[in-house]
């Protein structure tokens, strides 16, 4: 079982003032996409019918492999002294992109994922926050947002590795369940999924 990532909503808008010029934000979590193939977090749980990409047998370790991912879409209009940014941050899964060998359609092997799929979208959260607490500038607004993404996912990355050597994949049934009730406890906690 692994996990691959790639790029980067909560309702909230904040202002960063500047030396006269200021970054006004909106930031949102996305709750639905027009992708067919893609699952949007908190639309719905996953399934095993969701790994729909085709298995990797060259990969023998693995029964599973998640993509799960943040994308990350800004829209602005900038005036003399100031840019209004719209960003939609979309934790999403792809069906095309994950798949599950035959000899992992259990349940086990769901939960493992799905957990997978609950710590991209609590990372998201985090973007959400980390937007929210940057003092963009007007001059460089477009790099900063590249570079507050940029760290978030290389963390998520991390994450999804820790996640996965505690539990050896999912193997050691005893570390899986602790991963899962601290990854349940942190969802509960977090402001954006209730």
């Amino acid at each position: 079982m692994k996990y691959l990532a790639a790029v980067l909503l909560i309702f909230c808008s904040f202002t960063s003032f500047a030396r006269g010029k200021y970054v006004s934000v909106i930031v949102t979590i996305a709750k639905t996409d027009t992708n067919t193939n893609l699952i949007v977090y908190g639309s719905r749980q996953l399934t095993l019918d969701d790994f729909q990409g085709p298995v990797d047998n060259n990969v023998l370790s693995y029964t599973a492999v998640t993509f799960s991912a943040i994308d990350i879409k800004c829209t602005y209009e900038e005036s003399v002294d100031s840019i209004k940014a719209n960003v939609i941050i979309t934790p999403y899964f792809d069906k095309t992109k994950s798949w599950c060998k035959t000899s992992g359609h259990n349940e086990h092997t769901l939960a493992h994922e799905q957990l997978h799929f609950d710590l991209t979208a609590l990372k998201a959260c985090e973007l959400v926050k980390r937007i929210q607490t940057t003092h963009f500038t007007k001059a460089d607004f477009s790099k900063e947002l590249h570079d507050v993404n940029q760290s978030l996912l290389n963390e998520v990355a991390t994450e999804q590795d820790k996640y996965d050597n505690l539990t050896h994949h999912g193997i050691l049934t005893d570390k899986q369940a602790e991963e899962s009730a601290r990854i349940k406890a942190l969802l509960q906690k977090s402001w954006c999924y209730n």
